[in-house]
């Protein structure tokens, strides 16, 4: 099959991405384009596109969800109206790292991760204890190594912090900016405050030998003071990492009180709190932007996801299942019982692998194709939208292009790009054995 590369405006020149290689050339527009394409691609070996997943299920780590149940009452929260209540039992948690421990045995990197999700799993405290040492245990009899990762709200006491940064390898925290967006966005319930709380187990994180990635939810309402949260981070907190996630709100949906912010606008800020984190050596996360990552899906969906949930349901996402249901998706693949074993629907995993950018047909011709792989199964591929491409796609493609000036040095015209009124960045492509096409 013949290597789709795409030419994209730059002045004077042709900009030329091939997103399977990850090279970035530019062409003046006074030479011929392909042959000089073909000359730089000379050398390099051979590419394939991403292809679904086959053989046995081969997940990356097991996605544990020891509870439903959230102390917080965040606004634009995607699990309200799930069932939560109750802890999963401690006999099918210690199933799943079992089960997990032998499906990572062939790893060539021999690790044997767990990632903890929720609702909010630190309400789950008694489980997580048991989990680490039971994951451990498994680990030290197959050889492997225990890798540990939490998401969190952060609304928790310090001794728990402490013991967080203390057993985790990674903790994602959520914090939304400065009191002002925190408490407003991500109260309590009956509407009390989250800030210090969290700012306080952020700080705790910080000092600690664990990674700290901090998870920024940005609304329009948030967005003109992003570029100042983002600098208090880095100063505040010393993350490894800032992960900007603006919300997104699925086609049927109201965007909520504080509304979906503008794709120009925000590529416009994170250009510059990119360079900031740069700067001190952060990195500054956008999903679906990065340039290295090449994949038919952005997720742990059709990628062998292995989500336990309390019920003993094994699931490829981390959403309710009337979400997936809604949008006539069906991402669960087993169960799993403590005294019975796992259970594999062969059928259903299948369909869940081929769940990837090839059946999303707006992404046909995209140069963001391979890294952007579509977005959200659930939220934004789900079979049948025929929507055009929509806010979240005009966001990932501007700031994946300023990204490619970025690499190329070309410091003005990203400068202008930036400067100037958002384009439509329209796309050619360039297929290597039959020339150039529109």
């Amino acid at each position: 099959m013949a290597e789709r590369l795409f030419v994209l405006p730059f002045p004077d020149h042709h900009l030329v991405y091939a997103p399977l290689r990850g090279l970035v050339l530019l062409v003046p527009e006074r030479l011929p384009l392909a042959p000089r394409v073909r000359a730089a691609l000379a050398d390099w070996p051979p590419v394939t596109a991403p292809a679904p997943r086959s053989g046995a299920l081969a997940p990356d780590f097991l996605g544990l969800v020891p509870t439903r149940v959230c102390n917080l009452d965040c606004g634009y929260c995607d699990f309200r109206g799930e069932a939560a209540s109750g802890v999963m039992p401690a006999e099918l948690a210690c199933a799943g790292v079992a089960l997990m421990a032998e499906l990572a045995r062939g790893r060539p990197d021999g690790i044997l991760a767990i990632h903890f999700f929720g609702g909010e799993p630190l309400l789950a405290w008694d489980l997580l204890g048991l989990v680490v040492e039971r994951a451990r245990a498994e680990a030290r009899r197959h050889g492997l190594r225990a890798y540990f990762e939490l998401s969190t709200n952060g609304v928790c006491d310090p001794g728990q912090a402490e013991w967080l940064g203390a057993t985790m390898h990674r903790v994602v925290l959520s914090l939304d900016g400065g009191p002002r967006e925190q408490d407003r966005q991500r109260p309590r319930p009956g509407g009390g405050a989250s800030s210090a709380t969290v700012e306080r187990t952020a700080a705790i994180l910080g000092e600690s030998t664990a990674e700290l990635c901090l998870r920024l939810c940005v609304t329009a309402e948030g967005l003109p003071r992003l570029g100042a949260n983002v600098r208090r981070f880095v100063a505040r907190y010393r993350p490894s990492a800032i992960a900007i996630e603006p919300l997104v709100v699925a086609s049927g949906r109201e965007p909520g009180p504080f509304g979906v912010p503008d794709p120009w606008s925000l590529a416009r800020v994170h250009a510059e709190a990119a360079r900031y984190c740069r700067s001190h050596g952060v990195d500054l996360l956008l999903s679906g932007t990065d340039l290295d990552q090449r994949d038919s899906s952005l997720c742990p969906v059709a990628r062998d996801g292995l989500i336990l949930h309390p019920d003993g349901r094994l699931s490829a996402c981390y959403l309710p299942a009337q979400r997936w249901r809604s949008r006539g998706l069906e991402l669960a693949f087993g169960t799993l019982v403590a005294d019975s074993g796992f259970r594999l629907d062969q059928h259903r995993l299948t369909a869940i692998r081929a769940l990837g950018v090839d059946r999303y047909p707006r992404c046909r011709d995209c140069f963001c194709r391979w890294h952007c792989a579509g977005g959200c199964h659930v939220a934004q591929g789900h079979p049948g939208n025929r929507e055009p491409r929509d806010a979240r796609c005009r966001l990932i493609r501007a700031v994946t292009y300023w990204k490619l000036l970025d690499r190329l040095g070309a410091d003005q015209v990203a400068a202008d790009f930036l400067a100037g009124p958002e384009p439509s960045l329209s796309e050619r492509i360039l297929v290597l054995d039959a020339g150039c096409a529109a």
